[in-house]
């Protein structure tokens, strides 16, 4: 993200320590009904302490169904239950 903010920044005039602080809130609502959906929300704070909030940005996801709270979405690399018991026979 600091180098998207530092060219918007820069083709804007501005000097590159302007934006001091850079947040991003994501939200996933319900995955039944938005289950390729993701909610940004984003926060930029100059050195003066003034706050920007643009307003909500909307990503689709690229997977065909994306569950952002399925355990294997969270911990890709984290065997499963199964997986595990599998492993203690092998």
């Amino acid at each position: 993200m600091p180098n998207i903010i530092d060219k918007e920044l820069k083709e804007n005039g501005f000097p590159f320590d302007f934006i001091t602080e850079a947040k991003i809130r994501v939200e996933f609502f319900n995955s039944n009904t938005h289950s390729k959906t993701i909610y940004c929300f984003p926060t930029l704070t100059d050195k003066e302490g003034h706050k920007y909030e643009p307003g909500r940005i909307i990503e689709g996801a690229y997977e065909d169904k994306f569950d952002p709270f399925d355990p294997i979405e969270i911990y890709p690399d984290k065997p499963s239950f199964i997986d595990r018991i599998k492993s203690k026979f092998n």
